[in-house]
């Protein structure tokens, strides 16, 4: 158990969600800026050679660039920062992998010294508007699904995110009257929803400023659908030949899950249900 005399940042020990954005942050920025030479250096100085020697998969998968090279340094930045919490920091602010998190993950550096990440706070921001909306269409088993899937596994939040959007649109649809709500495809969905919520060019808007609304509902939308082209092309529930998966960072996926989240609040909100 870490104490109070841990080199890591308090904020960090005792956030959960920020232990994880530390340790694959610091996985990914390691895995790809350290040679074998400089893991050799790094664990006999810090006392940990016999783990990585013993480690039967760690400088194989290096020496052959192997698809879990990046795990096998995320296993050890894991029990680094739970049992050789110094030895994680050491790692950390080893000149190589600074550079190569001031080149890639500089909002890693401003997390670490308690300079807030926006897309943490932004990630934050969006659950608050789905709990203030909560009465209205209670998302919380959406919400959740979105917020255990981060930073770990972006492709899990994408899916959760286009589930929990697809969902508030068919409730508001049925709640409003329309038919035939289940037979619609997503595009279809999404444009039938604004359509009922009068967010689209359909008529003359009343006034300069609802004609604006409708400008930036119009983005909304692009957004609402790119978000299910992606969770199709990288998300959860389409399996395709592992050699063909592409990568999605977790910051890209927080991007899309706060989003999704303001946007379903807000068109909860719209409908006035």
């Amino acid at each position: 158990m870490l104490g109070k005399s841990s080199p890591i940042p308090d904020h960090i020990l005792e956030d959960d969600k920020l232990k994880g954005r530390v340790t694959t942050g610091l996985a990914t920025a390691a895995s790809s800026a350290l040679t074998k030479s400089d893991w050799k250096f790094a664990a006999e100085k810090g006392g940990y050679s016999d783990s990585l020697d013993g480690h039967r998969r760690f400088y194989k998968s290096l020496d052959f660039g192997d698809d879990d090279y990046e795990g096998n340094v995320l296993t050890l930045v894991k029990y680094l920062f739970d049992e050789m919490p110094l030895e994680f920091v050491e790692l950390f602010n080893h000149p190589k992998v600074q550079a190569r998190l001031m080149q890639r993950d500089p909002a890693l550096v401003d997390l670490w010294r308690g300079e807030a990440d926006p897309v943490l706070v932004a990630v934050a921001h969006a659950f608050d508007e789905i709990k203030a909306v909560s009465t209205n269409i209670d998302l919380s088993q959406y919400a959740s699904r979105i917020n255990a899937a981060l930073p770990g596994d972006p492709k899990q939040a994408i899916g959760a995110t286009k589930d929990m959007l697809e969902a508030v649109m068919r409730t508001i649809l049925h709640r409003t009257g329309h038919q035939d709500v289940d037979d619609l495809d997503f595009p279809g969905l999404t444009t039938h929803t604004f359509n009922a919520l009068g967010l689209t060019e359909a008529s003359k808007p009343s006034t300069e400023g609802e004609g604006l609304v409708r400008k930036i509902a119009s983005t909304a939308r692009k957004m609402i659908l790119t978000a299910n082209e992606l969770r199709n092309h990288l998300g959860t529930g389409h399996g395709r030949n592992v050699d063909e998966e592409e990568d999605l960072s977790a910051d890209d996926a927080s991007m899309v899950a706060s989003s999704g989240l303001i946007l379903a609040a807000w068109l909860i909100k719209r409908a006035g249900i």
